[in-house]
């Protein structure tokens, strides 16, 4: 399990679920003090702002069918300030967060799976090079088993 605190909010990645805790006079004011469960199959993409010397960044969690509100350039931290799937960040609070931002892109990524198109089912198929000749498909690949057609 995995924590990264931000100035709006602390992030927990177990795995499964992204974690949005809130606490404290911040919090309230700003969406409640409490928890926001997220399951990581639920989040289609992760957007991140790097904090400036001057300026606040976040880290913000995009769900698959909520709706996204695009922010006015010079307006971005702001409205991930408001956003209940954000956490604004500060500039020493960049370095914890963004290792947890690369941990979930990981998780989303997932596996790289080969995919093998579906194919018939076993049984015996006309041969396509001998048109005489059954073949045995054996639900993957041509088999060197054939038999007399009938």
């Amino acid at each position: 399990m995995s924590t990264a605190k931000g100035h709006s909010g602390t992030v927990t990645f177990d795995g499964q679920f992204v974690i949005i805790t809130r606490e404290g006079l911040l919090a309230r004011a700003a969406h409640g003090k409490g928890e926001k469960k997220i399951p990581i199959r639920s989040i289609s993409a992760v957007q991140w702002k790097e904090p400036g010397a001057l300026v606040n960044g976040f880290i913000q969690f995009t769900i698959i069918g909520g709706t996204e509100v695009t922010a006015r350039h010079g307006n971005r931290t702001i409205s991930a300030g408001n956003d209940e799937n954000s956490v604004v960040i500060t500039k020493p609070q960049a370095a914890a967060m963004r290792a947890m931002k690369d941990e979930i892109e990981a998780a989303l990524a997932g596996p790289v799976m080969a995919t093998t198109p579906a194919g018939p089912p076993a049984g015996w198929y006309a041969d396509k090079q001998q048109p005489d000749l059954m073949r045995w498909w054996d639900g993957q690949q041509w088999t060197d088993v054939t038999q007399p057609k009938h």
